[in-house]
């Protein structure tokens, strides 16, 4: 999972390099954040060719704010440079998993 450092940068060449992005936005200090982290990692497993990026909000408030953010742990992914979908809740693995494959291509 790559972690964001420059977001602008980001936006104008890696999500135009891609077919799909996920982001993974968490905070350091959130406990369901860190659980959430591990079902990502096992998602980003499952998903090889699909790029995860992983965002700190505590780090990248403007971005955050940009995307409007209500709460962390989020899952958003991006085909091309457009958001698709949003997920705050991450109930199980399968279930990401199975939410993850409804999108044709992300499989």
């Amino acid at each position: 999972m790559r972690e964001i450092i420059d977001y602008q940068k980001m936006i104008q060449v890696d999500l135009l390099q891609t077919e799909y992005s996920i982001f993974y936005l968490y905070t350091p200090l959130c406990g369901t954040c860190q659980i959430a982290s591990l079902m990502v990692t096992m998602l980003e497993q499952l998903f090889p060719e699909v790029v995860f990026y992983r965002v700190n909000i505590n780090v990248h408030k403007k971005l955050a704010q940009d995307w409007q953010i209500t709460s962390v742990p989020c899952l958003i992914i991006y085909q091309r440079d457009k958001e698709v979908a949003r997920k705050y809740a991450f109930e199980s693995v399968p279930e990401l998993y199975s939410w993850l494959k409804s999108f044709s291509k992300v499989h």
